[in-house]
C-alpha cells in the first residue's frame, strides 16, 4: 500500500553573501572544519576527459603532478558516478560500445564491451549503473524497424567468466538508482501511454520484486539521503523509501522550483543536503549556478556569482563564463564550484567558498581543462 505525504510549497532562498572575495573575511584559523582532503578532478580537454589530483588542507590547496588516473579518447554518451568510481559508456564509428569504470582510489580502469554478443548497430544504451562488483546496463535491441525489446543486462565486472543476465522489461529504461540492495529502474512507455513507471529488482538475485506506475514527465532518478530514491519532475519530486516503498511528494510553487531535475552533478553531505548545478534563470546573468537543497527543510540556497564576487573579479580576474560542476568538501566545509573560462580554448577553474550562514570566497585554482566532476576523499 502506498503512503503519500503532501508538503507545502517549496520556497527557494536566494542568498546574498555578506562578504566579497576582495574584502577582509574570517581568518583561516577560525574555520570550524579544517583538515586534509584529497580531490580527484575530471577535466574536459575537448574530445577527451583526464584527471588531476589536489590536496586540500583547510584553506590551502595544492595540485599534485602524478599521472592522470583517468584518460578517455572521447566524452561519454552515458555515465554514472558512485562508490568513488566513474562509469563512462561510449560508442565508436562501428557502433561498438565500450564501458570504462575508473576507480578513484587508484586501481586501474576496467574496460568492458558489455553487449558484444549483439548486433551493435541495432543496440542503444540508455542507462548504466555500477556497484562495487556489478554493472547494470539498460538498453534497447531493435530486432526489426517495428519491433524493439528492452532489457537490463547485469554482470560481475570483477569476474569476466561469470557471464551475464538479461532482465526483460516492457518499457524503455531511462535511468537507474541503487539503494538497500534494490535496483530501481525508471522506465518510459513509448508504445501506449507515454507515462513513466518504476521496476524494482533485488540486486542479490536480479529478479523483479515490484513495479509501480508513476506520473508522466519524470526527468531524473537518483539515490537521495537516507537511502531514499528521488524521482524528479519539473514541478515536484517524489521520494521513495527504498525499504518500505512508501512515497512522499513535494510540490513546488511557480518560480520556486529547485531545478535539480537538470543537474549534471549531484553530491550529498551527511545532513540531507544536496549540492548541485541549476539554471541561473532570473537569479543570475550566468546560464548555470550552484545550489544547495535541504531535503529535511524542503528549501534551497542559491549561490549566484554576483552575490559573492565583484563584477571585476568575475569578468576579468577569473573570466567566468559558466558553471560546469558543483560538489562539497565536508572535512573543510567548503562548496566546490567548477567553471569554464570565457577565453578561447578549454580552460577553467575551481572556486571554493564557505557556505551560508557565513559565506566567504576562499580561493580559485585555474585548470588546464574545464572541470567536469570531482571526487572528494
Amino acid at each position: 500500500m502506498k503512503t503519500y505525504r503532501w508538503y507545502p510549497i517549496l520556497w527557494v532562498l536566494l542568498f546574498v553573501a555578506c562578504s566579497k572575495s576582495g574584502e577582509t573575511g574570517e581568518d583561516s584559523t577560525e574555520l570550524q572544519h579544517s583538515g586534509k582532503s584529497n580531490y580527484t578532478m575530471l577535466l574536459d580537454r575537448g574530445e577527451a576527459i583526464s584527471s588531476i589530483d589536489l590536496e586540500a588542507n583547510g584553506e590551502l590547496l595544492y595540485v599534485h603532478t602524478q599521472a592522470s588516473k583517468v584518460s578517455t579518447s572521447s566524452k561519454p554518451e552515458i555515465e554514472f558516478f558512485g562508490d568513488n568510481k566513474w562509469s563512462a559508456f561510449t560508442t565508436n564509428g562501428d557502433c561498438n560500445g565500450e564501458l570504462q569504470i575508473f576507480d578513484m582510489e587508484g586501481n586501474g580502469p576496467a574496460q568492458l564491451n558489455p553487449l558484444k554478443d549483439l548486433n551493435a548497430c541495432n543496440v542503444s544504451v540508455h542507462a548504466v549503473l555500477h556497484t562495487n562488483s556489478k554493472v547494470y546496463v539498460g538498453y534497447e535491441y531493435r530486432e526489426t524497424p517495428k519491433k524493439t525489446y528492452y532489457y537490463i543486462r547485469s554482470f560481475n565486472y570483477n569476474d569476466k567468466l561469470s557471464g551475464y543476465l538479461d532482465i526483460s522489461l516492457d518499457k524503455k529504461p531511462v535511468g537507474m538508482a541503487m539503494a538497500n540492495q534494490r535496483l530501481f529502474v525508471l522506465t518510459l512507455d513509448l508504445e501506449q501511454t507515454g507515462k513513466n513507471a518504476l521496476t524494482i529488482l533485488d540486486s542479490t538475485t536480479d529478479l523483479p520484486v515490484h513495479s509501480t506506475d508513476l506520473d508522466s514527465g519524470a526527468r531524473k532518478i537518483f539515490k537521495g539521503p537516507q537511502d531514499q530514491i528521488i524521482v524528479s519532475y519539473d514541478d515536484h519530486h517524489t521520494a521513495i523509501d527504498s525499504q518500505t516503498l512508501a512515497e512522499s511528494l513535494t510540490k513546488y510553487g511557480t518560480g520556486t522550483e529547485p531545478n535539480f531535475n537538470s543537474a549534471t552533478t549531484i553530491n550529498f553531505d551527511t545532513s540531507c543536503k544536496m549540492y548541485y548545478d541549476m539554471p541561473g534563470g532570473q537569479h543570475s546573468i550566468y546560464p548555470t549556478i550552484s545550489a544547495v537543497y535541504d531535503f529535511e527543510k524542503n528549501s534551497a540556497v542559491l549561490y549566484a556569482y554576483e552575490n559573492f564576487m565583484t563584477e571585476a573579479e568575475r569578468q576579468f580576474e577569473y573570466q567566468i563564463e559558466n558553471t560546469t560542476m558543483v560538489s562539497y568538501d565536508s572535512t573543510n566545509d567548503l562548496i566546490l564550484i567548477g567553471y569554464k573560462k570565457s577565453i578561447h580554448g578549454h580552460k577553467g577553474g575551481l572556486i571554493r567558498i564557505k557556505p551560508a550562514p557565513q559565506p566567504k570566497f576562499v580561493d580559485n585554482t585555474d585548470t588546464d581543462g574545464i572541470p567536469y566532476a570531482i571526487f572528494v576523499n
